[in-house]
């Protein structure tokens, strides 16, 4: 039997996507989290490469939290998910 956790909390952090010069920009507002591609869905990917790499970097830190709350995306704790989305 598959039994979800429901007390699981998210956090989402919505990326965006820019036309810049031949290539697109994806970023995360308010974070250090940014990529360039050649077409936007490989924009899209590094930027997903780049957030498990901060994030897993950050926790290791013990900094996700802090920054994530500064940020303005609300309380982390170890009942929360993130989750990265991207704005068409």
């Amino acid at each position: 039997m598959n039994m979800m956790n429901t007390s699981l909390k998210s956090i989402i952090l919505e990326a965006q996507v820019s036309k810049l010069g031949e290539g697109y920009l994806a970023m995360v507002p308010n974070l250090p989290l940014s990529s360039m591609g050649s077409t936007k869905k490989n924009a899209q990917d590094q930027l997903a490469i780049e957030f498990k790499n901060w994030a897993l970097n950050c926790e290791e830190k013990g900094i996700l939290g802090s920054i994530l709350a500064a940020a303005g995306y609300g309380v982390l704790d170890e009942d929360t998910e993130i989750c990265l989305t991207f704005s068409e």
